[in-house]
């Protein structure tokens, strides 16, 4: 007993190492499947991970084939009006030859693709992502398309999955559904700008985080 009361003494001594010695004991019992879960996050400022580009990155090298693509927008709250900065977008595709990794035996499996980018939008919301065209997955039934995904503290996580128009691969439907959604649709035109690189405008509309309501006990 007294052993333990020394230990716990030392604890209150250095909460540094008290944090360290609580997250290893969690870390020995907690669930595996919660932890994996947790990995597959988008990283916080929390996170010991290097802080992430603020506003603008390049997630693709010089000597990387295909047709150079800027992809950029604007994040917004859900007026369509109000920029959200300090969001956190993960950015991910194919290469040109419609391949995630080729180390994958599925070049449609997207679990760990090696083309993608972290950043965070700047004071205006505002982002910009210097890629290439992704090609549509071998077969060419599957339009090419950037996925991109948006979070925030008491935003709703958003999935901005979007595809290029005049991809062959889209239908008629695809663009009735999409095509009132201006700058926000999920079909997005890419146009060639003077320095010879696509552009490609893609904003991003937040919802608010319903937060789920307590159940309140019944009073006599």
């Amino acid at each position: 007993m007294s052993d333990h009361r020394f230990a716990f003494r030392q604890l209150l001594k250095n909460p540094g190492f008290t944090a360290v010695a609580v997250a290893a004991v969690l870390a020995s019992w907690l669930p595996a499947s919660m932890l994996a879960a947790r990995d597959d996050e988008v990283r916080t400022a929390s996170d010991s991970s290097p802080p992430l580009s603020v506003g603008r990155t390049n997630m693709v090298s010089r000597d990387e084939p295909g047709d150079r693509l800027v992809v950029h927008g604007t994040i917004f709250e859900a007026d369509g009006k109000t920029p959200v900065t300090n969001s956190v977008l993960r950015i991910y595709h194919t290469d040109a030859s419609g391949v995630y990794s080729r180390e994958a035996s599925d070049a449609t499996d997207e679990r760990n693709p090696r083309l993608r980018a972290s950043l965070r939008s700047d004071a205006n919301g505002r982002y910009e992502v210097h890629t290439i065209m992704p090609g549509r997955y071998p077969g060419g039934k599957t339009p090419a398309h950037i996925h991109l995904l948006v979070s925030a503290p008491g935003y709703a996580g958003q999935n901005a999955t979007f595809s290029f128009s005049g991809d062959p691969a889209l239908t008629a439907e695809d663009y009735e559904k999409h095509g009132r959604d201006g700058t926000f649709s999920a079909v997005r035109p890419a146009e060639r700008g003077p320095d010879g690189a696509l552009r490609c405008q893609r904003d991003i509309r937040f919802r608010r985080e319903e937060r789920p309501r307590r159940l309140e006990s019944n009073k006599p």
